[in-house]
């Protein structure tokens, strides 16, 4: 077992991977080993078997390579799910769960969490083979064709879709130039609660424009532990953090679509030079990551749904949101019944609570329990360590280690981010950053793309970073080699 993931995570909003891994499995067949979810307090961990997760991911490169349709089957059963599911989000924003009795609402609650997990399991596929794929291309690459293999992989797995946070990102920029345009710079300078006081009373299409932006983004900083709902007072202190960065929007809008065009224009001309086993490689990953982006996507937007759930089973029972985060998705039920131990949910806060799911051929264990707990591996003594190049570059600088959102005030700028992932909310930290190293990740994940969109190096998949290093270490970033140095 290797761990693959850490996040701020309460159990509540954990928990419903089990039934996503379940599902999975169900679709596809695929055995991935195990599967276990830790939680602490607020934080998460995820764990996998490394070696089914190699065996998987030859298995999927050899299914792609049979079927050039393979990809686009699990793409497309997605996307109908996809649908089912935000429609049912469409529907839930004008339902008055107060209205609802207690079967009624965990009548809904249970259609929610069997969309959730149908449009939740076929983005997993590249969960399970994206790092073991993009350090297999990346030193068949790097045997090739040597220091340009690094530019080679960020163009080869760029995805003509857009994410989600550059399309937030976009439509905000855009929002800032005729904003610009029609009030002057000078607006941003004000205090966000003037800005929008002038908006409405000077510029009401802004004013609509930015109240339209909310409603489509309002989840865009959820996580697995809190769900924010942004309005927008909320993107105007974002556009207000952005503007100190340009003269005009328009100059970072410029900057975003040029690196995606040449990217994609590179790509096109790197194509040719692989073979056909490596195309196979380089689609899997460019493809696959649009669909890990709309799974994250939904996956924020139902953090929210889950939470209205939550809240409105706290109103009738009178038990303490905060109580309720350390119950599992699947024991909601039980506590609106008054079936629940609240005693033990009390307890879970500061113990390790884990979900465990082996799939082996035909035997399958699914549960969880309290304490269970897996060793790290030490990492002591290592001044030299090894990642994946997302992004060209190289830079020595002090570094930070952030792994949580409490985190973020200790970022310095022109220092080096360390952190075990990164997501949409730590933007504003990778700006301040001069580079950018991992634990987890690959080629398609939010650092690499971020990263090669702000033009800092950054190495992913390194899987001991944050372990390594420490607040204030002297770290040399090499992005043209994958390798960090204590100096």
């Amino acid at each position: 077992m290797e761990q693959i993931t850490l996040a701020d995570a309460r159990i509540y909003l954990y928990s419903g991977v089990m039934g996503v891994f379940r599902r999975f499995y169900l679709d596809t067949s695929l055995d991935f080993g195990e599967y276990c979810a830790v939680c602490k307090g607020s934080s998460g961990e995820e764990w996998m078997d490394n070696d089914a997760m190699k065996r998987c991911t030859l298995e999927i490169l050899e299914k792609q390579k049979e079927n050039p349709d393979y990809l686009k089957g699990i793409a497309r059963s997605f996307e109908k799910k996809q649908g089912l599911y935000l429609d049912f989000v469409d529907s839930f924003k004008s339902l008055d769960l107060r209205e609802l009795t207690n079967e009624e609402l965990m009548g809904y609650y249970g259609t929610f969490l069997d969309l959730y997990h149908g449009q939740f399991s076929p983005p997993v596929l590249p969960l399970i083979y994206k790092e073991h794929l993009s350090e297999m291309l990346y030193e068949r690459l790097k045997r090739e064709f040597g220091d340009d293999s690094v530019d080679m992989l960020s163009c080869l797995t760029t995805c003509r879709k857009d994410s989600f946070s550059y399309e937030q990102r976009k439509s905000m920029l855009e929002m800032m130039c005729r904003m610009y345009d029609e009030l002057g710079k000078e607006l941003f300078e004000k205090e966000p609660e003037e800005i929008l006081a002038i908006l409405k009373n000077e510029y009401p299409a802004g004013y609509e424009e930015i109240a339209q932006h909310s409603r489509k983004y309002f989840w865009i900083n959820n996580n697995y532990r809190r769900v924010l709902v942004l309005g927008s007072l909320e993107f105007i202190t974002k556009m207000k953090d952005e503007s100190v960065l340009f003269s005009h929007p328009s100059e970072e809008l410029e900057i975003m679509e040029s690196t995606k065009e040449t990217a994609l224009e590179k790509k096109e001309r790197f194509l040719g030079m692989l073979d056909d086993e490596e195309k196979v490689m380089a689609y899997l990953l460019a493809e696959g990551a649009w669909l890990q982006d709309d799974r994250k996507k939904n996956n924020l937007i139902g953090d929210h749904v889950l939470m209205e759930f939550l809240d409105e089973v706290s109103r009738r029972t009178d038990l303490e949101k905060d109580i309720l985060l350390n119950a599992v998705v699947y024991e909601l039920p039980d506590v609106l019944n008054g079936k629940a131990d609240i005693e033990t949910l009390k307890k879970r806060y500061g113990s390790y609570f884990s979900f465990y799911i082996n799939y082996s051929g035909k035997h399958r264990m699914f549960g969880w329990e309290l304490g269970r707990r897996y060793e790290k591996s030490g990492a002591e003594d290592i001044r030299e360590f090894r990642g994946t190049p997302a992004s060209l570059g190289k830079i020595e600088a002090e570094a930070i280690v952030i792994t949580k959102e409490e985190d973020f005030p200790n970022m310095k700028k022109g220092a080096i981010l360390v952190s075990f992932m990164t997501r949409p909310e730590y933007v504003p930290v990778m700006r301040k950053a001069a580079g950018i190293i991992t634990d987890e990740g690959g080629l398609t994940c939010h650092a690499a793309v971020v990263s090669r969109e702000f033009r800092i190096p950054c190495i992913v998949g390194t899987r001991i970073a944050t372990k390594v290093l420490k607040d204030g270490d002297r770290v040399e970033l090499d992005a043209s080699k994958g390798i960090v140095r204590i100096i």
